[in-house]
């Protein structure tokens, strides 16, 4: 078997198909997120947890919640929940691939462990709400949160030892991993953001939308990673390479300026929001220049860079429209505080295909990083493994690692 048919099995077919309904899943959740910042109905309905089939056995819901924020919000959770199934099975699927025996089962053991005690600490604080609601105490489930805790931390453990052991496809799994943990925390905001309404304010809707872009990204780079290998000339471009990790910092550091700005009103974020896109505009395109001019080397990235130019030239736009629709009112409207001002439907479209185009940068900008990273040298990412030819000898050769 030659050696680009091993690595183009690394990650089978079914996975790297499920990866990229898994990120399609994650936009979902962002659009319905963006809406509820949008029209302000986070807090349509003060229950949580709710089961994720609350709107199909509830159908009196359609007829006497005339509002489409108690829907958008519903179909929000709905939505959630799906996007935790697809993340739960990519990561099974990805230790699955895992060849060392040890470390494949090893692995599986700690993502279905962890899963088992979330599901049971999710359970418990939906116990919890119905207690306080009732007029009792608060009482956290300390004891599952301990033990979400410690297989959490077996998990970390089983992606540092197939780090070690230099696997080949070890970035996959960990960042698969890293993806499933993130949707679990993003699950978690997403509730005590309901749960904690009263005692915390919107502070916890400003977080959960916040760490959404972060799941977004590791998603984003998980999809990548799980693509086939390309072959491709190697680059030795250090330069090229941090600007396009400055550049991820960079474009999360607005997202989040953003959402603070759209869940608080917060004029620093405000201010920064606008700052940053300026250093993001001039670097983006510092690098898109520098893949253009980058020869033969750099032929695949040319489209990674005219996409990254064009989604800029879409995001500046709706940016200003979305500033302008927002804080530059005129008319009785502009009496009023900006969080208090009715919210039109062209605004709505606007504001929610600014949020929806920023998370498609960040996604953009994150796979062009990965890409870049999977291009440098290798030569301390390769892996020695034995091919038996015959009973009588053994031939040793070098086969590369993918991610």
């Amino acid at each position: 078997m030659m050696l680009m048919e091993i690595e183009q099995r690394i990650v089978p077919r079914w996975l790297r198909i499920w990866a990229y309904l898994t990120l399609i899943c994650a936009a979902a959740v962002l659009i319905l997120g963006a809406l509820i910042t949008t029209f302000r109905v986070g807090m349509s309905d003060p229950v949580w947890p709710t089961e994720p089939w609350f709107l199909v056995v509830n159908d009196h819901v359609w007829a006497n919640e005339p509002a489409p924020g108690f829907l958008i919000e519903h179909t929000h959770r709905l939505v959630a929940w799906c996007i935790g199934v697809f993340a739960t099975v990519l990561a099974i699927g990805a230790w699955t691939t895992e060849p060392n025996r040890k470390v494949r089962i090893c692995g599986l053991v700690a993502v279905i462990l962890l899963l088992v005690a979330y599901l049971a600490f999710h359970g418990e604080m939906g116990g919890a709400w119905r207690a306080r609601k009732a007029g009792g105490n608060l009482r956290w489930p300390y004891a599952t949160g301990a033990l979400c805790l410690t297989c959490l931390l077996a998990a970390i453990g089983v992606s540092a030892w197939a780090w070690k052991q230099r696997s080949t496809g070890a970035i996959f799994r960990i960042v698969a991993t890293a993806a499933l943990v993130a949707v679990m925390i993003q699950g978690l905001l997403g509730g005590y953001r309901v749960f904690l309404d009263q005692l915390m304010g919107t502070q916890l809707a400003a977080i959960h939308g916040s760490f959404g872009q972060v799941t977004f990204a590791l998603l984003a780079a998980v999809v990548v990673l799980a693509a086939a290998p390309r072959i491709g000339s190697e680059i030795d471009d250090r330069t090229l390479a941090k600007l396009s990790v400055t550049l991820v910092a960079l474009v999360l550091a607005q997202l989040v300026w953003g959402v603070w700005m759209r869940h608080l009103g917060s004029t620093t974020a405000q201010r920064l929001h606008l700052f940053t896109a300026f250093l993001v505009f001039g670097i983006g395109t510092i690098l898109a220049m520098r893949i253009f001019n980058g020869g033969a080397s750099l032929q695949s990235l040319r489209y990674s860079a005219i996409q990254l130019l064009g989604i800029f030239a879409v995001q500046i736009y709706l940016g200003i429209e979305a500033y302008l629709g927002k804080f530059a009112v005129t008319g009785s409207a502009a009496l009023l505080p900006p969080e208090l001002r009715p919210v039109e439907t062209t605004a709505a479209v606007v504001r929610t295909a600014h949020t929806l185009i920023g998370a498609a940068l960040l996604g953009s900008i994150v796979a062009l990083a990965v890409r870049i990273r999977l291009m440098m040298p290798v030569e301390e990412r390769t892996l020695s493994y034995t091919i038996n030819v015959d009973p009588s000898e053994s031939e040793t050769r070098e086969l590369l690692r993918i991610g």
